[in-house]
């Protein structure tokens, strides 16, 4: 399977985590878009298998979106696959957001997300935007209240544990119908490295036991599968591969 991510627009945060700059910035022409996906078809009826594209970065700061959305569902040949993750600050911001959630829903996209970085203060400072929680959240009552189907994605990190009793309240509050956590992945670049002083240890995750099938997780495998991420074990694994040497 071939997926293509295509940048639409900048986001209104600029998460320390986040492979890709962050800030609204350049957006793309709207006929430029529409140019992309006509051409982005033409190709994907070439290529074998399954060929899908993810409108992102923030598309809901494109102000031309409903038109593109209709036109990203039109297509015959490749598959808009719709994430529905958002950042809820683009979206609240738009007054025509009732136009713009009906177009995804009349083209078949239901399921919309929100990412949480843990409570208010900690969420504020890793987007490194004031404010940003709150505008969250409320990005996602209205789309409960929209009769949209809410996820939720917990960006866990080391201030999770402290946070937890104020998530697992918002979470409650909220009732999503999917809760998914998430570890950032480590990328050596520049713009990611001030997020290591917030990675999570194996600590923070154990320490999480207890508040993590409140989540709907399920906690054993959760555990298990992060024990076996840490970078000790990731070594030993290494170490074990096939024609790897020096370890």
């Amino acid at each position: 399977m071939i997926n293509i991510d295509f940048l639409l627009a900048g986001c209104n945060t600029r998460c320390m985590h986040c492979y890709v700059a962050g800030g609204p910035g350049k957006m793309m022409d709207t006929e430029d878009a529409l140019c992309c996906l006509e051409k982005l078809d033409s190709i994907a009826a070439c290529l074998p298998g399954e060929v899908s594209m993810t409108l992102d970065h923030e598309p809901m700061n494109h102000p031309r979106l409903e038109r593109i959305i209709r036109a990203a569902a039109g297509t015959k040949h490749i598959r808009n696959d719709h994430h529905g993750m958002t950042t809820g600050i683009a979206l609240m911001q738009r007054e025509d957001r009732d136009a713009v959630l009906r177009a995804y829903r009349e083209c078949g996209y239901n399921a919309f997300g929100i990412t949480l970085h843990g409570g208010r203060e900690h969420h504020d400072s890793i987007v490194r935007q004031k404010g940003a929680r709150d505008i969250t959240v409320s990005a996602a009552r209205y789309l409960k209240d929209r009769g949209a189907a809410l996820e939720v994605s917990l960006m866990i990190n080391r201030f999770f544990p402290e946070d937890a009793e104020e998530i697992t309240a918002l979470l409650e509050e909220l009732q999503p119908e999917r809760i998914y956590c998430a570890i950032p992945i480590f990328t050596p670049v520049g713009s990611m490295r001030e997020y290591e002083a917030c990675r999570a240890s194996l600590g923070d995750y154990e320490a999480l036991a207890g508040f993590l099938a409140r989540w709907k997780q399920e906690e054993a495998a959760f555990l298990r599968n992060v024990r076996e991420l840490t970078v000790s074990a990731t070594a030993e694994r290494l170490k074990r591969g096939p024609g790897l040497r020096g370890f």
